[in-house]
């Protein structure tokens, strides 16, 4: 496979996206960019990840999700600069214990086949995602760990036990569950109940007055509305290419109007070529809605988030579908791999009392106003396009003085 970056020659790329591409290996050339800070390789079909690997000292971020990997060697941990590694969505039955010895700070592996995991090796995370795997057990209460977010949701697990002590920086716990069998631990349905964000997580652990019933933490079954049809992309250009762009829609059903106004910007997106994930079109009945608001965040390239101020309410509360979604939006954004994946888009309310905390300093493209939607909207294509409408100059050369 031939790599071209425009006007670039290999060792001057610095991001690479191979995503979406039907690849069953890793491409030989990607080891010539050895100036390469981030390399994605997700939605392929590669098994293995060659020793090459070692030549790109500079790789900051490696995205290996929605493959087919079951085993990772120990070349990818000899990375030097490598900070987040993402192999969600793949076949690994364990953690690597070659993990500690590296410079990982972020690890995703959500849903995989890992059902025990050796806590030494996550000893200097900071993020560790470990959802909707087959886990029984979590306990962390001897060593010292970085750990500063863990998400757990969906696991069977039957013992949990974590000592502040030895985890003095863990800020979050993420849990979700939907459905708690009897011999599940006492402890992770408290957090589970919590809707899975505690600001005080050892509060919760210790709750005396906690009195829930396992039945009362089972989740109810949701009215999700059938799928409406999905708009064909007014484009030639296939989805599975880098060249589509596709976008994820973060927002509260504050009413019918405001679902439709949603539903036709998510039309109208479409209709400029615009690849757009929104549970409008894709959720079902019978699907997890908590697994598809976690895939619209990490599978699109950018996430629209439409303010208003109930979307405010519910996510600064971390109330509900809202409130789950907004603690993966915020995750994201501490990440700082991508500051400007986000767009926030004012539908209604005032700023402030529609933005919630991590999205305050954030630039919003205001749509509230109707009379002035196609000015608006045009201004929100051309930023997913990359097509700004003032262009800055090539730089002129040097007057002779």
């Amino acid at each position: 496979m031939k790599i071209e970056v425009k006007g670039k020659t290999y060792k001057q790329i610095t991001k690479l996206d191979l995503s979406n591409r039907n690849l069953t290996e890793v491409p030989q050339e990607i080891f010539q960019c050895i100036n390469l800070r981030k390399l994605i390789l997700s939605n392929n079909l590669i098994n293995n990840i060659p020793p090459q690997i070692v030549s790109l000292r500079k790789l900051k971020v490696l995205d290996l999700s929605h493959n087919k990997i079951s085993q990772l060697y120990a070349n990818v941990f000899k990375l030097p600069a490598l900070e987040t590694l993402n192999i969600s969505y793949n076949s690994l039955n364990k953690i690597p214990h070659q993990i500690k010895e590296s410079n990982i700070k972020n690890l995703l592996v959500q849903n995989n086949l890992i059902s025990n995991i050796d806590v030494k090796a996550i000893s200097e995370l900071e993020k560790l995602n470990i959802s909707y795997n087959k886990l029984t057990s979590f306990v962390l209460k001897q060593g010292d760990f970085n750990l500063r977010h863990l998400w757990i949701s969906d696991n069977p697990i039957k013992k949990f036990q974590i000592s502040k002590p030895c985890v003095p920086n863990l800020r979050h716990i993420h849990v979700y569950t939907s459905e708690i069998a009897s011999d599940c631990s006492l402890e992770y349905m408290k957090l589970a109940i919590k809707k899975g964000n505690s600001y005080d997580v050892f509060e919760t652990l210790e709750d005396a007055e906690f009195r829930k019933t396992i039945d009362s933490i089972n989740e109810k079954k949701l009215d999700i509305p059938i799928a409406s049809n999905r708009p064909e992309l007014n484009s030639k250009t296939d989805i599975t290419t880098t060249n589509t762009p596709n976008v994820g829609i973060s927002y509260s059903w504050d009413d019918e109007k405001h679902k439709e106004w949603v539903l036709n910007l998510a039309n109208e997106l479409t209709e400029k070529g615009i690849f757009v994930y929104l549970d409008q079109f894709d959720l079902k009945p019978g699907m997890d809605k908590n697994h598809y608001m976690e895939n619209i965040i990490f599978k699109s390239q950018r996430v629209i988030v439409i303010l208003t101020p109930n979307y405010k309410l519910k996510a600064d509360k971390r109330d509900g579908g809202v409130g789950y979604e907004y603690s993966i939006i915020t995750s994201e954004i501490f990440d700082s791999q991508d500051e400007n994946k986000f767009i926030p888009v004012l539908r209604s309310g005032e700023i402030d009392e529609s933005s919630p905390i991590a999205l305050k300093s954030r630039i919003a493209i205001f749509m509230d106003d109707d009379t002035k939607f196609e000015d608006k909207f045009d201004e929100l294509c051309r930023e997913i396009h990359h097509e700004p409408k003032t262009k800055r100059p090539k730089l002129g050369s040097k007057p002779n003085y």
